[in-house]
């Protein structure tokens, strides 16, 4: 073989290996595209997750204020309705004490 030849045959594979690198590296950068993209909409993703979090959030200490006034409210009517039994009770006592003397 030539000294031609042989550097021929160098250059084929020197320019084959060179093409596998060039093919491999535009798949990295494919890739790397793809995760940069991924990323950025996982990110999109979270930041959304985030502002859902804080209306559940704020919508639970709604619930929590008006179930908190329910419970006052509760207790009041409880309160105003044991005063009313008491008044009640009181007015038979009386009528019972009193219904005698009107027979």
């Amino acid at each position: 073989m030539s000294t031609t030849a042989a550097l021929y045959m160098v250059y084929g594979y020197i320019m084959r290996n060179l093409n596998k690198a060039i093919g491999a590296a535009e798949e990295i950068k494919d890739l790397i595209n793809t995760s940069v993209h991924s990323v950025e909409t996982g990110g999109r993703l979270v930041d959304e997750a985030g502002s859902r979090m804080d209306e559940i959030t704020d919508a639970i200490r709604q619930v929590s204020g008006i179930l908190a006034d329910i419970a006052r409210s509760s207790a009041e009517q409880g309160h105003g309705i044991a005063e009313v039994s008491s008044a009640v009770h009181q007015m038979d006592g009386t009528a019972q004490v009193v219904a005698p003397q009107y027979r």
